[in-house]
């Protein structure tokens, strides 16, 4: 069987003043703002203050993808009268991972610095990271480059640790992350495991597909987690969803990951 490169890359991606579910808005057309090397998109849904933001880190293996790359996200948030905030990140080849990291992070310091001009509460402000931008965006949290947030979402990625993953793969990683990550000696530093613990930790909800090594990843994960205090919740997807479905399943009023995801943020904004 021939795998396509995108595929390839696809196999590594209600109180008040809180969320108002059940509402029927539409998502706007996004606001672009640069920050730093990079840019992200604001879908603001209303004129109403206060709003609980959600911001979204986007996947595509390092490589590919960027801020548009939103599927049904903005109705979702809409739905839940929530701000969205979908942030870029530079890509491979152009730039490293630790770079990638950086920029996640300073794009989260930004909406926390400047989200409240558009209606957002910076204290009720839950990150969503998918795939190559959960690994991003929970090195990022966990290390406390990003600052404190309301919650964490880690979507669906399978580089929570990355010796562990060499190792289950009895030392020959696939080439995607090989080539993500080809200095063996940062492979600790760049694995979200190795940052618990160096800041508070949020709440946090843990998600999988069926992709053969993501189960096991998230289950060492969690484990590290919790071991340090850690208040996460899980949603196992891995009968019924692959990589590229957990991601499009995220939709206004839809069951299985999409309403874990939904009642995780109703009770932490």
């Amino acid at each position: 069987m021939t795998i396509s490169r995108r595929e390839l890359i696809a196999g590594g991606l209600a109180a008040a003043g809180g969320v108002m579910a059940g509402t029927a808005q539409a998502a706007a057309k996004p606001v672009t703002v640069k920050y730093g090397a990079a840019e992200l998109d604001i879908y603001v849904p209303g004129r109403s203050q206060g709003r609980p933001v959600l911001v979204y880190v986007h996947g595509g293996g390092w490589i590919i993808g960027n801020r548009r790359d939103v599927y049904s996200i903005p109705d979702f948030a809409a739905r839940l009268g929530m701000i969205l905030v979908s942030v870029d990140y530079r890509k491979l080849p152009s730039t490293s991972v630790p770079w990638q990291a950086k920029d996640v992070a300073q794009g989260i310091n930004w909406v926390r610095a400047n989200i409240a001009r558009y209606g957002g509460d910076p204290a009720k402000m839950i990150v969503l990271g998918y795939s190559a931008g959960a690994h991003l965006a929970a090195l990022t949290v966990l290390d406390g480059r990003a600052g404190p947030v309301a919650g964490l979402i880690c979507h669906d990625a399978g580089t929570y640790d990355l010796p562990a993953l060499n190792r289950f793969y009895d030392g020959r990683m696939p080439i995607l992350f090989r080539n993500a990550f080809p200095k063996e000696k940062l492979w600790d530093r760049l694995s979200p495991v190795s940052a618990i613990g160096k800041a508070a930790i949020p709440p946090m909800l843990v998600t999988w597909s069926d992709v053969k090594h993501h189960p096991a990843m998230a289950a060492g994960f969690i484990a590290k987690l919790q071991a340090a205090g850690a208040s996460v919740e899980t949603y196992d997807g891995s009968r019924k969803y692959s990589h590229r479905e957990i991601i499009r399943a995220i939709a206004p009023g839809a069951g299985g990951v999409s309403k874990a995801i939904e009642g995780f943020i109703a009770a932490h904004v």
